[in-house]
This record gives C-alpha cells, structure tokens and sequence, in this order.
C-alpha cells in the first residue's frame, strides 16, 4: 500500500511540497525523511519550520501516483512559475526508487525511453551519469542561449574576454620572456617541459 503527504511552510501556512510513498516497518518513512530533497526544499526548510500532512493512505501506488499528479498540477511548481510547490517533476513517478521513473502514466515513446536507460544505467550504476531523456530536457533548455563574460568567467567556459588594461599588462609582461622548450629523443618532438615530460621521453608511444 502507499499513501500521499504535503509539507506545509508555517510561516506562511503555505504547502510547498507534494509526495507520496510506501508503507513500511517505520511507518510514512518518506514523508519525514529530510534526504533526498531538492536543494529549493532544503531551502525553505532551513529557513522556516514545516509540518507534515498525510492527505491519504491505504492506497495502491496507482492511485498515489495519479493523486500526486492532481496535486501538484493543483498547487503548481516555483520551478516553472505556476504555484508554491518546490518539486521539481510533475509527480506521478515516485522517488524512493529510479525504478518508478517508469510510469504508467508517461507516453508510450517517453516510457520506452526510461526502460532502455534503467537497463543501460543499472549496469554502470545509476548515480555514475544521466539518463539521455534528461541530457535531452537539457540541452532543449539551453539551445540559444547566451551567457554573459563574467558567467563564463565563473563557470571557466570559453568567452571570457579580460579587460584591454589586463590585456596590456600580459603582453607587457610577455615581452623579452622566452620559452622554455625541450625535445622528445624518440620521436623529435619539441614542446614545453611540463606536457612534454608527461607524453614523452620515457611515456613516448615511439
């Protein structure tokens, strides 16, 4: 049997989140647990206490499923500007296993696509990369977008653009150095002694 359960904010008497789960020797075990949460979850918590509600029980994960769809399609998700709630899915595939990311409720072609990524990722082990439908979700989120100089300077992307005062003060600082450089006896190679001395020499393939 599974039930239903809400956390509710208390500062504001507000629900911010919809979850459902399995009953087990330690009864709602889920419905209190705080690991497993969101990072948007963990913040409200840290910052105002909260309660739980069992909205129901004693029924087939069937019917939790759907009732958690209805509920969070009610209350709507922060993520997406709709309403309260700090889930991040729209319900209806559970959490306490990734074997519940196939749902019965999904598109036939969107629940083919979970099947061959729990067999693929329960091989390497799930937690060692991402299923393709969520590289899928997103790379469509960031198609086309752009990120200003100092976001990649954070992130170490490429298109980070210094300053022309910093730009000035590498060349001047540039001038008259010269570059070290050595030569790999086996293959005659030159480059700089750092890369060089990890390739080459006595790691060179020739």
């Amino acid at each position: 049997m599974a039930y239903l359960y809400r956390h509710i904010r208390l500062d504001k008497n507000e629900v911010f989140y919809i979850g459902i789960g399995k009953e087990d020797d330690e009864k709602y075990r889920r419905a209190y647990d705080k690991n497993r949460r969101s990072i948007l979850w963990k913040n409200i918590v840290k910052n105002c206490p909260y309660e739980v509600q069992i909205i129901l029980d004693n029924i087939t994960w069937k019917q939790a499923c759907e009732k958690e769809l209805e509920f969070i399609n009610l209350y709507g998700k922060i993520s997406d500007k709709t309403g309260t709630l700090a889930n991040i899915t729209s319900g209806g595939e559970g959490g306490d296993t990734i074997k519940n990311r196939i749902c019965i409720y999904k598109g036939e072609e969107e629940k083919r696509i979970y099947k061959e990524d729990l067999i693929k990722y329960e091989k390497l082990g799930w937690k060692k990369g991402f299923s393709k439908s969520h590289l899928r979700k997103a790379s469509v989120v960031k198609i086309g977008k752009k990120y200003s100089s100092e976001t990649n300077k954070k992130k170490g992307r490429p298109g980070y653009k210094h300053k022309e005062s910093t730009i000035e003060k590498i060349r001047i600082a540039s001038i008259g150095v010269k570059k070290e450089k050595v030569k790999c006896p086996n293959c005659g190679l030159t480059g700089a002694p750092s890369p060089m001395k990890r390739w080459h020499f006595e790691n060179c393939k020739k």
